[in-house]
């Protein structure tokens, strides 16, 4: 065993080394959210169930691991991410920091580690504009989002790429300091697309009607698919439109 090289060694990529190297193009991350569904529908993906650890039931601190392989690609990652709400109120600092682990599946050696915050946003918002492509209409002009975070910021960037017939956008945020953050953040990118609807006034009756109670009103009203079926649903989609 002599001179063996028992070294583990990987790569680590920082934010700004996946920004060097294209992380921001939506166009990329769709494609490979799309190429993974259909991945996944084909079972070249093992994608067991996430495991998460909360630390604080009524506020809901938590760490997620969320596991799976690309089984042609022989490459298995994690995502470590942790969702902590308080961190913005407490101590102004972020809500959600990720890392991704990859291994290759041959002798099952590590080969990189990378800043997970950023590409954990554009993968959400990169699922939501291919639902968006198959499914919205082709000539959309109107989006809108309560809530004014880093996802919603993705989904917008997002959704502009597949639907660039795009011309207006309402957010409604908790304060009017969080929506004129979003719309000073956009607007540089989105050319006066970006526009402020404080305080959504829907459904008010003898006072605001709180976010779940609207959620659970829209559920009542409209069946809400399982992430399996919407999953199978754009895949299916996707395989016609490639067809």
């Amino acid at each position: 065993m002599s001179g063996t090289d028992h070294a583990i060694r990987f790569t680590y990529l920082a934010q700004e080394d996946l920004l060097e190297a294209g992380c921001l193009d939506f166009r990329m991350a769709i494609r490979a959210a799309e190429s993974a569904l259909l991945a996944h529908r084909n079972g070249h993906v093992l994608f067991p169930e996430k495991i998460v650890q909360i630390f604080n039931q009524e506020t809901q601190e938590r760490i997620n691991c969320l596991p799976a392989t690309l089984l042609l690609e022989q490459v298995c990652g994690m995502k470590w991410v942790s969702v902590f709400p308080p961190n913005v109120p407490r101590f102004g600092l972020q809500n959600l920091t990720a890392l991704f682990i990859l291994s290759e599946i041959e002798k099952g050696f590590p080969i990189a580690v990378l800043e997970g915050t950023l590409a954990s946003n554009i993968r959400v918002g990169a699922m939501g504009a291919l639902a968006a492509k198959h499914f919205a209409p082709d000539d959309a002009r109107v989006i809108g989002f309560i809530g004014s975070g880093e996802q919603a910021k993705m989904h917008l960037l997002a959704m502009k790429t597949v639907r660039p017939s795009l011309t207006e956008c309402r957010v409604s945020a908790k304060t009017a300091e969080e929506e004129e953050q979003f719309v000073r953040e956009l607007q540089q990118h989105l050319n006066g697309l970006v526009g402020r609807l404080h305080q959504l006034d829907l459904m008010e009756t003898e006072g605001r009607v709180r976010r779940e109670e609207l959620v659970q009103e829209a559920r009542r009203r409209h069946a809400v698919e399982s992430p399996e079926a919407l999953r199978e649903r754009i895949a299916q989609a996707a395989t016609a439109a490639g067809a």
